[in-house]
């Protein structure tokens, strides 16, 4: 498929505004609901309140994310369809092997980055560290792989071919990371980690 038949068919689905409007309507829904903590709760920093906004955004997405695959995609069990809902095993042994090739990716990215001066470790590793590395693992990486990887790559295979899917879901999950304005060995840490 040519890239004006894939424009066509992008633009000539009138489904294609309920894609387009889930996810800043979550956001927006999330960002909005927090907003009185501005005022209960006066001593929390602007940046806290947005990631208080992210919090809810994301219980939104868990909670409306099946009902949207059931209504949408005609999917019975969503969970199962995004891959969360597997055999203990399978699902500890999958767990291990992911673990183990972003821990790989991480010190070759970290040393990699060492080596040519654009990090330092600072030797410094306390349990607020190890508790935020938990929490961006947890909750960030989560979110992202069941937003982009879930529900975005199921929703551009709806509607393409699971080829032109995957590259559009690549695509625009780069697009919306900052890597293209870092300098040099940064972006190449960041490209590592995505």
């Amino acid at each position: 498929m040519n890239s004006k038949a894939i424009t066509a068919k992008l633009l000539g689905q009138r489904s294609w505004l309920g894609t387009l409007l889930y996810v800043p309507v979550l956001y927006g829904l999330g960002w909005l609901s927090v907003r009185p903590l501005a005022l209960l709760a006066p001593d929390w920093r602007s940046d806290q309140i947005d990631l208080a906004g992210l919090v809810v955004a994301l219980v939104l997405l868990l909670i409306s994310l099946p009902i949207r695959l059931r209504r949408v995609w005609g999917e019975e069990h969503p969970w199962q369809k995004l891959g969360l809902a597997v055999p203990p095993p399978i699902a500890l042994r999958s767990w291990l092997r992911g673990a183990l090739k972003a821990l790989a990716l991480l010190i070759f990215v970290g040393g990699v980055l060492m080596l040519a001066g654009q990090a330092q470790w600072l030797g410094e590793l306390n349990q607020g560290l190890v508790l935020n590395a938990l929490a961006l693992v947890a909750g960030v990486g989560f979110a992202e792989e069941l937003l982009f990887r879930g529900w975005l790559w199921g929703e551009l295979e709806q509607r393409l071919s699971r080829q032109n899917a995957l590259l559009l879901q690549a695509a625009i999950f780069a697009l919306l990371h900052p890597w293209y304005r870092m300098p040099g060995l940064e972006a190449i840490g960041l490209l590592g980690g995505l």
